[in-house]
């Protein structure tokens, strides 16, 4: 099983912009969308009984620490 997820970042920037989302979304897009990622994984985990090995994969950039 893989999975993928897009947000498309002139529409994560409208919501950035509003009042009401700050403290409430992550300061970058790839962050909510890495936050993303975690959860459905974790769902799919709890779905489906079984042994589970999930592996994350990221490029070498000065951010990987971070992530």
């Amino acid at each position: 099983m893989s999975l993928g997820v897009v947000i498309p970042v002139e529409d994560y920037d409208k919501v950035a912009a509003l009042p009401e989302a700050q403290s409430r979304i992550p300061e970058t897009p790839y962050s909510l969308a890495l936050n993303s990622g975690f959860f459905e994984t974790i769902k799919a985990v709890n779905r489906n009984a079984g042994k589970h090995v999930v592996a994350f994969v990221h490029d070498g950039d000065e951010r990987f620490p971070k992530y």
